[in-house]
């Protein structure tokens, strides 16, 4: 049966690079000069703006990129996803955007509103409703290939997605969101990051709960850390506390081509206050991966201008996993950690 994808579709073989990382590099210039849409984007981000505010210790900066303002207001209520078409399936998409399949169901494409000079969608083939487990054996081995190369995130549906209609991930060029290199410098230097959860072979897992915010951080061996994140995923669904069928949450790895680094973010409120305020004190912010990584993106210059430390420490407080919820999470998490 036809899943709507022939003849949209180009083989990594036709770029004859060696890994999946080399090959998105020649694949997306190579869509740009096919597809108008992708050209105008990459030459206009060139022209975003940016400035770091720092956190405390936390590395934070904000970016201006006035193409992103369609995904940060994106409309993501159940029943007005359900009243617009999917923009990822097939049928849907431009007419030049052609994809690169990876395995047997995920396919990559240029992503047409970028943060960052390369940035992809990886969707399913099938549209079916945006959950990480189904994903995240790929997601890890993608992160893996990339070897070095890109990010690879994951978006929940009430935390960023602006299709929690259809399955996808996301890649961006590696080396650009200041916490996974904050994290991988860390770990580089055999630093702790935060507490120490679990010390194993074949695996590292650390909390870091500074600066108003609830991060989780495995790194080691792809299955290991895989077996640490459904741990963490089964421990926050325990505590409930959320709607949906899984918990909100972000996800960003990285890998050095061996071991893999997981940095996962349980999330608190989709969206701060501060979105939904009067317009003289309204913020368009909506955190999703990227943001919560240290790159926040404001589609609006004031915004961008208004915006301090104190203001973004009271948004990533909201966003983040509640403290209560957090107290109970740490020893929860550690427990099944060292009973795996």
């Amino acid at each position: 049966m036809s899943d709507g994808w022939e003849g949209r579709l180009v083989e990594a073989s036709t770029f004859g690079q060696p890994d999946l990382g080399a090959t998105l590099q020649v694949y997306h210039p190579w869509q740009a000069e096919r597809w108008g849409w992708l050209r105008d984007s990459m030459e206009h981000l060139k022209g975003v703006q940016v400035r770091d505010v720092p956190i405390g210790r936390r590395p934070l900066r904000l970016q201006y990129n006035p193409g992103r303002e369609a995904s940060a207001t994106a409309k993501v209520a159940d029943h007005e996803v359900r009243a617009r078409p999917c923009f990822l399936c097939p049928h849907h998409l431009p007419t030049d955007e052609i994809g690169l399949p990876w395995g047997e169901q995920l396919i990559w494409l240029a992503n047409p509103m970028p943060i960052l000079p390369l940035h992809f969608t990886v969707v399913h083939r099938q549209h079916r409703r945006q959950e990480l487990l189904p994903v995240l054996t790929d997601a890890l081995q993608m992160a893996r290939e990339a070897a070095g190369r890109l990010n690879v995130f994951y978006n929940g549906p009430r935390s960023g997605a602006s299709a929690p209609d259809h399955l996808h991930l996301q890649g961006v060029a590696a080396g650009l969101l200041p916490d996974v290199a904050w994290v991988e410098r860390r770990i580089a230097a055999r630093e702790p990051v935060g507490r120490l959860l679990r010390s194993r072979s074949g695996l590292q897992a650390s909390i870091d709960r500074d600066e108003d915010r609830c991060l989780l951080v495995f790194h080691g061996e792809p299955a290991t850390v895989q077996g640490a994140l459904e741990a963490a995923l089964e421990a926050r669904a325990e505590l409930g506390g959320y709607d949906g069928w899984e918990p909100p949450l972000n996800l960003v790895l990285g890998s050095d081509g061996a071991a893999v680094t997981a940095l996962l973010y349980p999330r608190g409120a989709h969206r701060p206050a501060c979105f939904f305020a009067d317009e003289a004190d309204r913020r368009v912010v909506s955190p999703g991966a990227v943001d919560v990584a240290g790159l926040a993106i404001t589609p609006r210059l004031s915004d961008y201008e208004a915006l301090d430390a104190a203001a973004m420490r009271a948004i990533y407080s909201e966003c983040s996993l509640d403290p209560a919820l957090a107290d109970a999470l740490e020893p929860l998490l550690e427990r099944r950690l060292k009973d795996g």
